[in-house]
């Protein structure tokens, strides 16, 4: 009937919500345990096409509304990402749908397994797009997370499904009295362990570091998107961060982190504002790590460039993953007509990780 559909929306568009506000307030990263839960329901005795268009739905709503921002930067980017990132939701839901015909205790590993499939998929296939996995949302919740350093950051969003799943199983009527309380004692099983490992790797991490601390400062001027490349800006921009950097090292930090791409300009070709920098560092006597364009051999790279105490440049890091139609026009040869309507970055991706050392009185850090 067209009310049960319509109300299925809703219920998507309320997942997608709660998603959202888990992201980007971090005083509502509890409502991702609760996230799923209407979507469940929403896709309850669906048929797999219903089921995809509700998810790839639940989707559509999820990363317009997430990164809404990128429309300012890349339009085309923005409205590309959002239509090719739902489907993985709308995948998610036709294997859930397929799941929940079997009424058994490996539904509750199966479809967070699934989740992380397909986020660790997201991440990695074809160009890859890594934002916003779900874990990432958990960011404060520290005796919890602690288990990213044996599962990455998709163990952490296996247990948010676990327990979404294990909430939807409670209020459904499609399980039994037994099935609910083997869901409740499996999810609890698992929170248990991650929540007992955290804390033991917390008060672990505490004793260590009573002796070696490294105090980090992080700037952001928040320079809006339509200023960042602008001319007519760049000495304005240049000179926030050189304000709040001072202002930052009130705090005696041994490191101080400007955001991606925040130099304005390319590095190579800024040789006053370079020299400022590597002045400002030496009389801070603190090491800066900055974003910044950077040619060279006619290839142009998104790097992070580190400035020791003694005002030189350390190392450098040149990004590996790239935004697709942000950074760099992915398969060329099929949108490579798009470049002439968009302005579409021409990065090339790095090759290597790079591990920057620094120093102060306390020890050595990478």
């Amino acid at each position: 009937m067209l009310w049960k559909m319509r109300f299925s929306i809703l219920l998507c568009f309320l997942s997608s919500l709660f998603l959202i506000l888990s992201f980007n307030l971090a005083d509502f990263s509890g409502l991702a345990w609760i996230s799923f839960v209407p979507l469940f329901f929403s896709l309850e005795n669906r048929v797999k096409k219903q089921a995809f268009f509700l998810s790839y739905l639940w989707g559509l709503f999820f990363w317009a509304g997430l990164i809404y921002w990128l429309a300012k930067v890349t339009f085309l980017g923005y409205i590309f990402l959002v239509f090719c990132l739902s489907f993985y939701f709308g995948l998610f839901g036709i294997l859930v749908s397929l799941f929940n015909k079997n009424n058994s205790l490996a539904q509750s590993l199966l479809i967070p397994s699934t989740w992380v499939f397909l986020e660790f998929l997201r991440t990695y296939l074809f160009t890859g797009f890594g934002w916003a996995i779900l874990g990432y949302s958990q960011y404060k919740n520290l005796p919890l997370i602690q288990i990213a350093d044996i599962t990455g950051v998709y163990g952490v969003s296996f247990l948010i499904v676990l327990v979404n799943f294990t909430i939807y199983s409670i209020f459904s009527k499609n399980y039994l009295a037994v099935r609910k309380i083997e869901n409740i004692l499996f999810t609890l099983f698992f929170i248990l362990l991650s929540l007992i490992y955290g804390y033991c790797s917390l008060k672990r991490t505490t004793d260590d570091a009573v002796c070696r601390r490294l105090r980090v400062s992080l700037i952001q001027a928040n320079i809006p998107p339509y200023q960042k490349w602008d001319e007519e800006f760049k000495k304005d921009i240049f000179e926030r961060y050189f304000f709040l950097t001072k202002k930052a090292y009130r705090d005696k930090p041994s490191l101080i982190i400007w955001p991606e791409t925040s130099f304005p300009g390319y590095w190579e070709e800024e040789k006053d504002l370079r020299e400022r920098v590597f002045f400002l560092a030496k009389e801070l006597n603190s090491y800066i790590l900055l974003g910044t364009p950077v040619g060279e051999n006619n290839f142009t790279y998104n790097s992070a460039i580190i400035i020791s105490p003694e005002g030189r440049e350390l190392n450098r890091y040149y990004k590996i993953h790239l935004v697709p139609f942000g950074e760099y026009l992915p398969f060329p040869k099929i949108f490579g007509f798009l470049e002439q309507r968009f302005a579409i970055g021409r990065y090339t991706r790095g090759t290597e990780y790079t591990i920057f050392k620094i120093r102060d009185p306390r020890g050595e850090y990478n």
